[in-house]
Formats: structure tokens, sequence, C-alpha cells
């Protein structure tokens, strides 16, 4: 993908701020090509298919919706930012912009790109072994959460800034433990930490994907997603898998895994979308209630459907 952004000759000032907004956009995960512009006249706002200056275009079609003038002016737009008006194009705008075109590249770059998700300590684990085994490649959300913790100093900042330096450990490191007691706790900070990781940590998973399919264009990927409908992603995929568990099942499960008490167990899955809400959304349901080999069964039925899709 790339992202376009064009400023006129007589503003040169716009093209110091474009600058700025670029590198709040990589810090902030958008990782894709970004090149700015400056043209010359209207003349060149048309030769790129731009209504006017400055201008996003994304992979060469301009996405804004708030222009104020004629179009193919020199010129002639202006955005709302924060309730003002600017001739800067603001971050949110472009975001969403970026949100949308991932969203509709996604479905077209991948013929067989799904997700996976349940419930916790249902054994999503377990079933993206077979997936894997059976030569699908494999993309892990939580990996890349974790990895979005340790190397991103930009998410640092905004998780010491959001929670405050008690979440970190004695080295100045993000202490995922402390940060978990936290955010399990309280719905309001879970869903601010959600919003301050699932931006660049949807980028990074598109720059794997992107990567992948250089390899194998006719890859099948199945992406591990534990917040799929509860981030309202499923969209973005062909089709979604669920692995499924018996709640008794599910609660021994955690309890043996994290050796957490019981009441501890509920609380945590009562965080997630209901798996009854869950079964009514997926194209696919594995149930890992039984034993390794009745699951190995489900997972290469499903196989064998996805990979002909």
């Amino acid at each position: 993908m790339q992202i376009h952004l064009l400023y006129s000759l007589g503003c040169p000032k716009w093209g110091e701020a474009l600058e700025r907004l670029k590198e709040i956009l990589v810090e902030n995960g958008i990782t894709r090509t970004i090149i700015i512009t400056r043209i010359q006249n209207s003349e060149d706002a048309k030769k790129f298919n731009a209504h006017g200056t400055p201008s996003i275009l994304i992979n060469g079609k301009d996405i804004d919706k708030s222009v104020r003038g004629k179009p193919c002016t020199y010129s002639c737009r202006f955005y709302i930012d924060d309730g003002k008006l600017s001739r800067i194009p603001p971050e949110k705008l472009i975001r969403e912009a970026v949100d949308e075109a991932l969203k509709n590249e996604g479905r077209t770059a991948a013929r067989r790109l799904f997700a996976l998700t349940g419930g916790i300590a249902t054994g999503k684990s377990t079933v993206l072994t077979m997936f894997k085994d059976m030569g699908a490649y494999i993309i892990d959300a939580d990996k890349l959460s974790h990895e979005t913790l340790y190397k991103s100093a930009v998410v640092h900042k905004k998780i010491v800034d959001s929670f405050g330096k008690e979440v970190l450990d004695k080295n100045g490191i993000i202490d995922r433990s402390k940060l978990g007691k936290i955010v399990w706790k309280d719905d309001d900070k879970r869903q601010l930490l959600e919003y301050i990781l699932h931006p660049i940590i949807i980028s990074f998973g598109e720059k794997i994907i992107s990567d992948i399919l250089k390899q194998n264009p006719n890859a099948t990927i199945i992406y591990d997603i534990p917040v799929l409908y509860e981030g309202n992603y499923q969209n973005r995929f062909k089709k979604t898998i669920l692995v499924y568990a018996d709640y008794e099942i599910q609660k021994k499960r955690l309890i043996q895994r994290n050796k957490i008490s019981e009441e501890m167990a509920q609380l945590l899955i009562s965080k997630q979308i209901r798996i009854e809400k869950k079964l009514e959304l997926a194209d696919y349901i594995i149930d890992n209630s039984g034993t390794m080999a009745q699951t190995k069964k489900q997972v290469e039925q499903v196989w064998e459907e996805i990979s002909n899709i």
C-alpha cells in the first residue's frame, strides 16, 4: 500500500507539517510507504487525481471526504481537526482511511486469509499447531502484542502515561502481569489498552501478510485473534474459525494453566463475549472439548475446505 500526501508550492509550511504527520503515522504503526510531494499547480493535482491540496491518496485514490471548495482547484482544501478548521490532514482521518484500505486490500490480496479465535483456554494453540503442520501460515496476534509492548517506544510511553509507572518492572520494562491485573479488573482500562495496542498490532500483521504473499501468493493464512469479535475485526477475513470448549472444561483448563482460583477464572472468562454468541458468528467450529484425535479430525475437515477456496 502507498500513502501519498500532497501539498502545494505556495505553502511550504504545509510540507513541514506533513513531514511531522508522516513521523507520527510511522510512530503509531502505519509503516506502509508514505510519500510527500509538492505540486506546482492545479494541473499537477489533476495528474494525481487529487481534488486539491493538501490531499491524501491511498493507492492512488483520493480518500478525503471533507473537501471544502471546488474539485481540482489549487489550494482549496480545509479539514476539521478537533473541532477547528485546519489546512493539514488530521492523523485520525488518515488512520481511518488506511484502516479501510487495509481491510479492502486484505480481501483481495489473500484469497485464503482466515481468522481463528476462541474463548480463553479453549485450546487455540493446539489447533493452530495442527493447522501449521498441515501447511498453513500462522500469524499470532498475542505474539505481536508482546513485541509491540517491548519494541515500540511510542506504545511504552502511552502505556506509562495512561497506567502509571507501577506497571513497570525494576528495569523500566512493562510488566505484563502487572498490566494484566489492572485491565482485567477494569473494562474501561482494558479498552484503553486495546485502543493503544491494536492499531500497531494490525499494522504489524498486515506487513507479515504482505511478506507471506510475496513468498507464496496462494498461501493459506490463519490469523489467531483472541478478540476477533470483541474488536469487530471479522470483516477483514474470508471466513472465521472458532475453537470451542465446554464452559466447565474451559474453566478447569484455565485454573490449571494459570494456577488461579475458580473465582478469577470465572472473571477472566466473563470479560470475553460469551462463547455461545461466538458460535452464532463463526463460519467454522472446532469443538476441542474431547480427545486430541477428535479435535484433529475436525481440523482436517476444516483444512480441506479452506485450502480449496
